[in-house]
């Protein structure tokens, strides 16, 4: 294992610092307001059975709670470098969500509010933390639908869920019937209508 030694590399050190600090001040406030913020984990590690053939696992970056409207709510916050873009925080619906590549954050979002329902029972709202974003006056961590069925900063209802669930349900079974194969070449991943799912190309 190699050592990460701060005087070798300042001006990388110093973005880094930057980052961590605009995340302790962003959180900060959030814990100061009146909803408040608790940490609860982190990089939770889950594997839950979808149905009696297929298991989903993943890794949730943080998971703390806050208050709405007096009661206690989870959210799921995914820790993002690339850069932050509104349209990319808001989907067109599930339908066209597993096939569109400038969505993979907000398809993941979803996937692992599944994972945690299906392990704990809960139904925690969103967070996407973009470090180059966190903290600016224009930055929401949350994503939301273009038909304005869901609006994030909120918890996904269940039946929205439920939608989610049909629509992956659906993709791994077209995986399992039709001629798709693990490709060895990872160039063509790019343009495979599953490759937000299966990740070879990622």
């Amino acid at each position: 294992r190699q050592l990460y030694i701060v005087e070798e590399h300042e001006a990388e050190s110093e973005v880094i610092k930057g980052y961590l600090q605009r995340f302790l001040r962003y959180d900060a406030s959030l814990a100061a307001s009146p909803e408040g913020l608790t940490f609860v984990k982190a990089e939770e590690c889950l594997r839950v059975r979808l149905d009696s053939l297929t298991e989903i696992n993943g890794k949730i970056d943080r998971i703390d709670v806050t208050q709405k409207d007096g009661k206690r709510v989870y959210r799921i916050v995914d820790y993002k470098t690339g850069s932050y873009d509104k349209e990319k925080m808001r989907a067109n619906g599930f339908e066209k969500l597993f096939h569109d590549h400038n969505k993979g954050y907000v398809l993941q979002t979803f996937y692992y509010r599944l994972m945690y329902q299906l392990q704990y029972g809960k139904l925690p709202e969103p967070a996407l933390y973009y470090t180059q974003k966190v903290g600016a006056e224009d930055f929401s961590p949350y994503v939301s639908f273009k038909d304005d069925s869901y609006q994030g900063a909120e918890p996904a209802p269940e039946e929205l869920l439920a939608d989610f669930r049909e629509h992956l349900e659906t993709e791994i079974r077209q995986m399992r019937t039709s001629s798709f194969c693990y490709a060895q070449d990872a160039t063509s991943c790019r343009l495979c209508r599953f490759g937000l799912l299966c990740l070879r190309g990622q």
